[in-house]
């Protein structure tokens, strides 16, 4: 059924036909890797882009991060590895037939910001790890507010006014810009930077980024 869908003349040849939806329902896009992720003149060589076409050829952008990749410093040649099938609409399943790799999303051109009362909230991709080989994949979203305090101290604020103390790691060696993700698991929220991210100054606060949390 795939190779017989028609492809839109936008779509690059080198773009490749995958199913994010399941096989009862599925969801087909061309996909093709487009580099790693650069804002402000700086690329971060761990966030990896892809850019999705649909059936009527509307394209939208994504960028990925794996965060094993990200601990361990490693990077990987994208171009050496082929998409597969992955019923997620902001995670991505790659393999190289060795290795097989799922990356989540962490910016997308799709996300938005909502000023309330002069106060900035950012779109900001949340994740969990699922099974026992440290497997993240996106979960909702949600929009906050990061804000410097004093020394390493930063606040994240909720849209519903909801307020989170956090530290800087001793290992960000670098001024940190946005952020790119928190995991839910532990309450770290990782800046674009590879070796920066932040920590819960209080940990039963980690209850307040779960999916779940209603404020």
């Amino acid at each position: 059924m795939m190779d017989t869908i028609h492809k839109p003349e936008s779509v690059p040849k080198k773009a490749t036909l995958i199913n994010l939806g399941s096989n009862d329902e599925p969801i087909f896009n061309w996909v093709e890797y487009i580099g790693k992720f650069k804002t402000n003149g700086k690329i971060y060589p761990h966030i990896y882009g892809v850019k999705f076409y649909d059936r009527t050829g509307a394209v939208r952008t994504s960028y990925f991060e794996n965060l094993d990749l990200r601990n361990n410093n490693k990077d990987i040649p994208f171009e050496d590895f082929r998409f597969l099938n992955f019923p997620a609409a902001d995670d991505i399943k790659i393999t190289n037939g060795l290795d097989t790799l799922i990356l989540f999303s962490v910016t997308s051109d799709r996300d938005y910001d909502e000023v309330r009362e002069g106060v900035v909230f950012k779109d900001i991709n949340r994740v969990l790890k699922v099974g026992v080989k440290n497997k993240f994949i996106s979960t909702k979203s949600l929009q906050a507010n990061l804000k410097k305090a004093s020394g390493n101290l930063y606040v994240l604020t909720l849209k519903g006014g909801t307020k989170i103390q956090y530290k800087l790691s001793s290992s960000c060696t670098e001024p940190p810009s946005e952020l790119s993700f928190i995991n839910t698991n532990d309450g770290k929220a990782f800046f674009l930077e590879r070796t920066c991210y932040l920590e819960l100054v209080n940990k039963e606060d980690l209850m307040k980024i779960k999916p779940d949390f209603v404020e």
